[in-house]
């Protein structure tokens, strides 16, 4: 019968680990909301009530993947910039979106298509805001829903403004956790293309029968923050009418992007 009891408690608990550490290691990282710049391994360990060997394992992968910095002269843990870095894409998607929007508007009515904004997030494109044609032939599309970048036309010119090392590591992470492998060689090749132009082509890669022209929002920095894009039907979204849509939709990301601040 102990046998039986505790076999079923290993199956369970399988899965069950995997969300207990993801919630212990948030836990650490909240743990200087107390307003502390920098935590021992004891002090973090009495916040979130761990063993200290756990909560050293934790913040070995914490510290790998940026989320917190070691400071090897104090020996203490203090918050990372990859946290700064993830707040302000979120900041960022926030301004760009209010400022972005009365743009997508004027885009739809000049060119009755669906105009979208996006953010890069990985290797993907996640979209904040859009403004649908009356068209009843659009493309399928949720705030808050996902694509793959490398096949977006706002996707691809996101992806021309990353160096060479970040476009690696991006497409090596998700090779690592989603099993997702490019050719990157060839892929580089491609964004160099769409670099030298200023915007990209989405031809029927995520939806058949759809074409889709993207281009980058520049922040006062200079910064690619967010991506722009007309999509609509191959029937009216010609190879004559690309170059002519790809013209509108740059002056008025161009437009958007002087209202943030971007000066050439």
């Amino acid at each position: 019968m102990a046998t039986d009891v505790k076999l079923r408690y290993v199956r369970r608990d399988q899965s069950h680990y995997a969300v207990q550490s993801l919630d212990r290691a948030i836990d650490l990282i909240e743990a200087f909301r107390n307003g502390s710049e920098e935590l021992g391994v004891a002090e973090l360990a009495a916040a979130v009530d761990l063993p200290r060997a756990t909560v050293h394992r934790l913040l070995a992968s914490l510290t790998h993947r940026g989320l917190l910095a070691h400071n090897e002269h104090s020996g203490k843990y203090r918050l990372g910039l990859k946290l700064f870095e993830l707040g302000s894409l979120v900041g960022n998607a926030l301004d760009v979106k209010s400022i972005a929007h009365p743009y997508l508007v004027r885009l739809v009515k000049e060119s009755g298509e669906t105009a979208h904004l996006v953010i890069l997030d990985g290797v993907d494109i996640v979209f904040v805001d859009k403004v649908e044609t009356d068209n009843p032939f659009r493309m399928v599309s949720q705030i808050g829903g996902r694509l793959p970048a490398r096949h977006s036309g706002s996707g691809k010119a996101l992806l021309a403004q990353l160096g060479d090392e970040e476009l690696a590591r991006r497409f090596a992470d998700a090779a690592h956790t989603r099993g997702e492998h490019v050719d990157l060689a060839r892929l580089r090749e491609h964004l160099a293309l769409v670099r030298a132009q200023g915007w990209a082509i989405d031809d029927q890669e995520t939806q058949p029968g759809l074409r889709c022209v993207g281009t980058v929002i520049r922040d006062h920095t200079g910064t690619a923050v967010a991506g722009m894009s007309i999509s609509g039907p191959v029937v009216r979204i010609s190879d004559d009418r690309v170059q002519d849509l790809a013209a509108l939709l740059r002056a008025t990301a161009a437009a958007v992007s002087s209202a943030l601040g971007y000066r050439v």
